[in-house]
């Protein structure tokens, strides 16, 4: 064999190795990826489920009555926000806050990110929903801002990493808590007994919430500009919330009718999901 093919051979077989040492990398690499993607996944699935028990917790709450049993509601519901930022959401940015391109997992823990929301901005309307006036309905409206400041953790002495907060995610989340003031609305209507006390009452302030947002999104359904796997679920979730404020308006119109009426001893919520009733005291 000449030298020259000699030589020739050499370095195919550099290349080979080469080649064969890139895709090792390359394997590395990505196995390394699909790892750290299913860390957060399943840091995202406990976000989830504490979520879930969060708003469950917080349906314990009774609006303008038993204001100390209200006080540990939300003390209790406090330490689950805790537990779910030190032990779940910190975890994911510990894991994140090395990667180079972060936001390429963001969708690794949306689920989980906006149950949170959920859970986090019903927890904000039920505290603020007394010292705030029908007029004012905005107020009660959880601000983005509040959510990327509580998923900015200090990783490191002097190093603070702020976990991506999609607007998308802040969207849908809040979109959900319509259905929460909904059961809210409902159960507590009950608890309304005079006409003059409808207006200030939780459930008519939980239905002017639910309006606003219907409004709102109403509004930027058509324009707002989402991937269209989430402009889908968008649609849905309008909906739905659609769906709550029908049932809430015609909860509280049939509330003031009955109240306006003098209807005596049965509850309006009994009277609402038992129409029979209404016959029986119609021969009172």
């Amino acid at each position: 064999m000449s030298s020259s093919a000699s030589i020739e051979v050499d370095m195919n077989q550099v290349a080979t190795a080469n080649i064969s040492g890139d895709f090792q990398a390359f394997r590395h690499q990505l196995d390394e990826r699909a790892n750290l993607n299913e860390s957060v996944v399943q840091a995202g699935r406990y976000v989830t489920i504490e979520s879930k028990r969060l708003i469950f917790h917080l349906h314990h709450y009774h609006g303008n009555k038993e204001a100390a049993k209200n006080k540990q509601v939300m003390q209790d519901a406090e330490k689950k926000i805790k537990l779910i930022m030190d032990q779940h959401f910190r975890t994911i940015a510990t894991l994140l806050h090395k990667v180079h391109d972060p936001g390429t997992f963001a969708r690794a823990y949306s689920n989980g990110l906006q149950e949170f929301i959920e859970a986090i901005a019903f927890k904000y309307l039920l505290e603020r929903e007394k010292k705030t006036p029908i007029s004012n309905v905005e107020d009660l409206l959880l601000p983005f801002e509040d959510v990327k400041k509580m998923l900015t953790f200090e990783i490191e002495e002097g190093v603070e990493f702020q976990l991506l907060v999609r607007f998308s995610d802040y969207i849908l989340g809040i979109a959900d808590t319509t259905g929460e003031a909904m059961r809210m609305c409902v159960k507590q209507m009950s608890s309304v007994r005079q006409p003059q006390d409808l207006v200030s009452s939780c459930s008519y302030k939980l239905c002017a919430y639910i309006r606003m947002l219907h409004n709102l999104f109403t509004f930027i359904k058509p324009i707002i500009d989402l991937p269209p796997h989430l402009k889908k679920q968008f649609g849905n979730k309008v909906d739905v919330l659609e769906n709550s404020l029908q049932k809430c308006e015609n909860q509280c119109s049939q509330s003031c009718m009955l109240l306006h009426e003098h209807v005596p001893s049965l509850s309006l919520l009994e009277l609402s999901q038992d129409p029979f009733q209404f016959r029986q005291l119609d021969d009172m």
